[in-house]
């Protein structure tokens, strides 16, 4: 080759062992790749600074110059390199000698010898050892011969994963991909693709040396791999390759092209060449990866991509500097079916189209390279990517659900068991459990599925011929080893174990911190089994609703034990489908844990079910997203599971629902809801998924800045710089990262700490507060995901749990509005919400002053109290056969009790069965109940309309959140509306009395037209204060409560205030007209004993 034909390269080419060492040196080196006349002469008045630059000058102009210096320092400068440390005197003394050409030998020798930062063995450019060292990599590390000088070149590829390619951070392989590594280097890409299983590389290098270097470090994968020593062109002609200046030392790593717009050294390589569409034909590959300064621009010379379903580049604006060349190539690939999302940051143009490539002091970037993924809209037919069934679904043909077992033996043999799956991680960390007089070493969820489905490992495989052990599929470590121990009890108001009073039950799989409890207990559900196997959420969760029907590992439970309900809950783990997360989906055990949900589908048989999971698992293996979801494709998984469900008797119901419409965030998920087959008919066809009432923004929900919290969350100095160097800061600024307060959050994420450089996104700081951005705070994020404020985040061990519990949790809010239509539709209306006739035939509600029927006042007791009222009227109560206890029992035994209690009263009353008692609350200030009922005409109530209760509109107000700065809010915005409605009602109430001014609400239940509905508010823990507003008919829209089994008291309360305990029953006397309501009432705290019905204001 030419290139060798000089002293400096090849004393590179002997360093790496390419050629002999020759003796002797060459004066002329000193001078090589200098300009004629370009050394300019000094003298004894020269600034220091002057020196400086001069000294920096030589050393960028040629490789010589610096070894020149590196010598000088190391023999007169004491090994200091930095010319800023050295007097003006001793940078005079270099340039002198440099120009007489007194280094010349000195630096032949450092250019032979490399110039100290070369390889760690200690030769001056021997190759190293270089290990990525990256955590999520765990045994697997790479392990590459390189120059250790440029471990950096590894972190880049490894630590940033700017291709994708690492396991476990949104890797975009898949298993039986072949990537085409065009700019393979030494092959860290290469290496990194090859963790995926099944892959395989084709790696095209053209530089020798590199090549050299890229063979013996593939050599270990074998067949796996494919070698291409040629350039990427346009023509299969031969073409000069140009080494880049300041790469061709025998320290560094050589970087070349084929175009000569980057500075390069005199000399070039020539080099075979062969078009990308040569390649794309020969090997087929799925995945292009290039990186191959300015190779990229053939893209549009490509006529077929044939089977290639994704493109990763670096985007070199150096080789390809006008915005037109990258216009062409993204035109060309969005015409090939692909959809182009750039990555990395977007530089400025001039006026003639060319990329700034200088910062604001007109210096170069190092860095003039831009990311760009392009993904195929559409799999070609006949794709080679291989769709794998799954261990776990191996497994599961010989399981019920997800497979388990159990490795059994002698007590005495139990170490050799332990050493024996030990090395491989075949048994959970747990210890041994006894089991009919000998002990059981439960398998992990992966290695049983191996042994269910015949493929025993080898070890394993050992100890059942030698009769040391035997399997036994299907053993479980049984239910009440997973029983919580815990000491946590409930902070907040909860419920646990089934209530009579409520109308349905459910459970609650892969609970979390119990987001899907929150919905249904809102709607009248009763959780009455719930498990979650991360022992910090089990706190959390008994923080908030205690432990009594808490478990752990849902695969541990036996089958008989789990209790009986109407509804199944599940927000089963997303990890496997997840684009963020290894997408392993049945592979990975943890996706295998679906099969748990139809374990218990199989066995209990409910009348529905709620599940939840990430927006992808629609797509995983083999499907395809399209903006137009009717050209959306299912992938195999996603079909797997509704036929399975479909399998266990039930049909399904899917929808990708975003949270945005309920809460302050943007939260893509899909939403499976199922029916029991002998129900579905009538249920599925009138279930309707829920429409969006509007969630907020996140000025809603935020903290004032001068909060504790809000101070503590503030990053620090060391934080908010690596967010600063961020690629989504250089791209994107404070406009991307910082939360814009009149909009909503970007999806919270269980690594919203953890990935804070990067992705977190940021409060920014407020004018006059904090001088650095800050996290949100977790209320912040309770909030911003819908839970209310009585609900406990994170637990004393950690407040960064609370973030990773908060990221992993569904929206209460979505759940409540999903779970309404559910039990609607199932016919599991919860006690006391569902009034007796429709608004429509109820006569009495637009009758003035009316009442409802007296079986309708009594459907607001629950069984146990209509049975107590029979036996104290001396009516005797008959006692059900447990042949009756089947579903749908609790409301053939209410409306038996009902009926037998409405014959009791009317056997000893011969006209109107209860005295109606009529009173007035205290007056309220007619100008401020003036301004409250306009207010009130304001909002908008077709947006919150509450099923199952009579009434236009009826909507649950929170305490308005304090405001960092003044809302830039219309008058008639609706955010800006319900605070005002907030703060007139309390204004009212604070007035009204002392004792009203000291009542601890938590919350206003704001209604219009709220007609009859008798119910009673099993929510609240003391009395509630009620007032009403509107133009009604005088005589009608009483509020009026059950003050005893033959008193009920009816309320003027149109401009008055009035006092009652709502868990009485009560309800609305008939009118005519437009009515307002408004009820304060407080459900968490310290519980107030329920004594009387009616109390003083």
């Amino acid at each position: 080759l030419g290139l060798i034909s000089t002293p400096a390269s090849r004393a590179i080419f002997v360093s790496l062992g390419l050629l002999p060492a020759r003796a002797g040196s060459s004066s002329s080196l000193c001078m090589e790749g200098l300009p004629s006349g370009a050394a300019p002469s000094t003298s004894e008045g020269v600034e220091s600074d002057t020196l400086v630059q001069k000294v920096k000058d030589y050393q960028r102009q040629t490789e010589l110059a610096r070894h020149a210096w590196n010598s000088f320092c190391e023999t007169q400068g004491g090994g200091v390199r930095d010319p800023r440390k050295h007097s003006a005197e001793f940078l005079q003394s270099f340039l002198a000698a440099y120009e007489e050409g007194s280094l010349s030998a000195a630096a032949e020798d450092a250019a032979a010898a490399g110039d100290g930062r070369g390889g760690a063995t200690g030769g001056g450019g021997e190759l190293a050892e270089v290990v990525s060292r990256e955590p999520a990599l765990g045994e697997r590390q790479l392990r590459l011969r390189m120059p250790a000088s440029e471990e950096g070149i590894m972190k880049e590829v490894v630590s940033t994963n700017v291709y994708g390619f690492l396991p476990g951070h949104s890797c975009v392989l898949h298993d039986g991909d072949v990537v085409l590594d065009i700019g393979a280097h030494v092959g860290i890409a290469a290496t990194l693709a090859l963790r995926t299983k099944d892959v395989r590389v084709v790696c095209v290098e053209p530089h020798p040396v590199t090549f050299d270097i890229l063979r013996r470090n593939m050599a270990a994968h074998g067949d796996g791999v494919t070698l291409v020593n040629k350039g990427v062109a346009d023509s299969t002609s031969a073409r000069p390759l140009y080494v880049h200046s300041g790469t061709n030392a025998p320290s560094r790593l050589y970087f070349s092209s084929l175009f000569d717009t980057r500075r390069h050294a005199d000399e070039t390589v020539s080099v075979e060449c062969i078009p990308l569409q040569e390649l794309l034909d020969s090997y087929d590959p799925t995945v292009i990866k290039i990186d191959a300064e300015g190779a990229e621009r053939f893209l549009v010379t490509v006529t077929d991509f044939r089977h290639v379903l994704l493109i990763v580049v670096e985007w070199d604006w150096t080789h390809n500097r006008n915005r037109s060349e990258w216009q062409r190539a993204e035109a060309h690939l969005q015409d090939s079916g692909f959809q182009v999302d750039v990555k990395g940051r977007m530089p400025a143009f001039d006026e003639s189209g060319n990329a700034d490539l200088c910062d604001k002091n007109g210096k170069k970037r190092g860095n003039t390279g831009m990311i760009f993924v392009a993904m195929r809209k559409a799999e070609p037919p006949s794709c080679k990517r291989r769709r794998p069934t799954g261990t776990m679904l191996a497994g599961a043909a010989e399981a019920d659900g997800c497979p388990v077992g159990a490795l059994v033996c002698d007590k005495s043999k139990l170490r050799r068991v332990f050493d024996a799956c030990r090395p491989s991680g075949l048994a959970q960390q747990k210890g041994a459990m006894p089991y009919e007089g000998r002990m059981a070493v439960h398998l992990n969820l992966e290695a049983a599925a191996l042994m269910c489905s015949g493929q025993v490992p080898p070890e394993v495989q050992e100890l059942i011929d030698q009769g040391v052990a035997e399997f036994i599929a299907g053993l479980r470590k049984g239910t009440q080893s997973q029983a919580y121990r815990g000491s946590a009890a409930p902070l907040s108001r909860g419920s646990s174990g089934a209530s009579p009073s409520t109308s349905f039950r459910f459970i609650d799989l892969f609970a979390g911190i119990g987001g899907f409890r929150r919905g249904l207990e809102t709607v009248g559900g009763s959780c009455v089994f719930t498990s979650e196997i991360d022992v910090d959420c089990q706190e959390t969760y008994a923080l908030n609703f205690g432990g009594e029907h808490l478990f752990g590992d849902l695969t541990a439970i036996d089958t008989p034990d789990f209790p009986e309900h109407d509804i199944l809950t599940a927000g089963f783990p997303c990890q496997p489908f997840s684009r963020r997360g290894e997408r392993g989906g049945f592979d990975d055990g943890r996706g295998g844990l679906f099969l748990e949900i139809t374990r218990v589908l199989r066995a209990c048989r409910p009348a529905g079910f709620l599940l939840e999971n990430v927006w992808n698992l629609q797509y995983v293996d083999g499907g395809q997203w399209d903006k137009d979801e009717s050209k959306s494709v299912y992938g195999d998984i996603f079909n797997f599971i509704i036929e399975s469900l479909r399998q266990c008797g039930y049909v399904v119901k899917t929808k990708m629902l975003n949270a945005q419409g309920w809460v302050p965030q943007d939260r893509k998920r899909v939403y499976l809801v199922g029916f029991r087959e002998d129900l579905a008919a009538g249920a599925g066809g009138c279930f309707e998924w829920p429409e969006p009432p509007g969630g907020g923004v996140i000025g809603d929900v935020l903290e004032p800045a001068c909060s504790s919290d809000s101070q503590t969350c503030q990053l620090t100095e060391s934080q908010w710089a690596a967010v600063q160097k961020s690629s989504t800061w250089q791209s994107g600024g404070a406009g991307f990262r910082f939360a814009d307060r009149d909009g909503v959050a970007t999806t919270l994420t269980a690594s919203y700490k953890s990935s804070f450089a990067n992705v977190a996104q940021l409060v920014g700081p407020a004018e006059g507060t904090l001088d650095r951005p800050r996290f949100f705070t977790p209320r912040e994020c309770a909030r911003i995901m819908g839970f209310c404020e009585e609900h406990v985040v994170g637990n004393p061990n950690s407040r960064n749990r609370a973030y990773h519990q908060l990221g992993n949790a569904v929206c209460p809010p979505l759940i409540e509005a999903i779970a309404r239509n559910l039990v609607r539709s199932l016919g599991l209306v919860p006690d006391g919400e569902e009034t007796v006739a429709d608004e429509g035939t109820a006569e009495y509600l637009t009758v003035t002053g009316a009442q409802p029927e007296l079986a309708a006042q009594l459907e607001a007791l629950t069984v146990e109290q209509l049975s107590a009222r029979l036996e104290a009227f001396g009516v005797s109560v008959r006692q059900p056969g447990p042949e009756e206890f089947v579903q749908g029992f609790k409301a053939l035994r209410k409306a038996e009790l009902n009926d037998a209690l409405c014959a009791a009263y009317a056997a000893g009353q011969t006209s109107q069965p209860r005295n109606v008692v009529h009173d007035v609350g205290v007056a309220l200030s007619e100008s401020a109940t003036g301004e409250l009922l306009a207010a009130l005409r304001m909002m908008d109530w077709k947006e919150n309309v509450r099923p199952n209760v009579h009434a236009s509109g009826y909507v649950v107000l929170k305490r308005p959140y304090e405001l960092s700065a003044p809302p830039r809010w219309r008058a008639e915005d609706p955010r800006a509306v319900r605070r005002r409605v907030w703060e007139l009602s309390e204004a009212l109430l604070r007035a009204a009395s002392p004792k009203a001014a000291g009542f601890a609400f938590t919350a206003m239940a704001v209604s219009k037209n709220f007609r009859g509905s008798p119910h009673v508010d099993k929510n609240d823990i003391s009395v509630q204060y009620a007032l009403s507003l509107g133009e009604f008919a005088e005589g009608g829209g009483k509020l009026c409560v059950e003050e005893s089994a033959s008193v009920v008291r009816a309320f003027d309360t149109r401009g008055r205030l009035v006092c009652i305990d709502g868990r009485f029953p009560h309800w609305v006397s008939g009118y005519v007209g437009e009515r307002y309501s408004v009820i304060f009432y407080r459900s968490s705290g310290e519980e107030d004993p329920s004594t009387c019905a009616v109390h003083e204001v």
